[in-house]
């Protein structure tokens, strides 16, 4: 059973009265959508969601080239794990490793004590940067089918290297 258009809308429509995420809501207009539900075989997914600081703290520079060098697809698939994830499941998996849509890379996953941290810079203890925090669990949920977290950075897959 695959995911939805109508399940992938409904979530988008149940999000956007958020503020708090409309620039991430904007860039799907970007994405393949159809494309990426085609890889979506179990339906099942979980998304990290940037929300609009994230953006403010990208440098304009690094968005700019993302843009320029058509990557906004891979970068917004980094952000989309093949498994359902909401924060209880994902808080007792103590998992180490998420694979994304992004050509399947890995998506490292820390636990401390402040919350989850996920994305490059979250492994050990080091919390850099590049590490997104998830700030808003359960931002929307479809038991079963998908899970949308908040989180308070961009994610950039390891394979994409910011050239000046």
């Amino acid at each position: 059973m695959s995911l939805a258009i109508g399940e992938l809308q409904q979530a988008v429509n149940s999000i956007l009265p958020n503020v708090n995420y409309s620039e991430s809501l904007g860039l799907l207009e970007g994405v393949d959508v159809a494309a990426l539900l085609g890889q979506l075989p179990a339906g099942n997914v979980t998304v990290f969601l940037p929300d609009n600081q994230a953006y403010l703290n990208a440098h304009l520079k690094v968005m700019d080239w993302i843009f320029s060098n058509d990557l906004v697809n891979a970068v917004a698939l980094y952000h989309v794990v093949d498994s359902f994830l909401d924060y209880n499941t994902l808080l007792s998996s103590h998992t180490s490793n998420l694979t994304t849509f992004s050509s399947h890379l890995q998506l490292p996953v820390s636990f401390q004590p402040q919350g989850i941290f996920i994305g490059h810079g979250s492994e050990a203890a080091q919390i850099e940067a590049s590490a997104a925090q998830i700030v808003l669990p359960n931002l929307y949920v479809v038991p079963g089918k998908i899970a949308v977290h908040g989180v308070n950075n961009l994610l950039f897959p390891p394979n994409i290297m910011y050239t000046n």
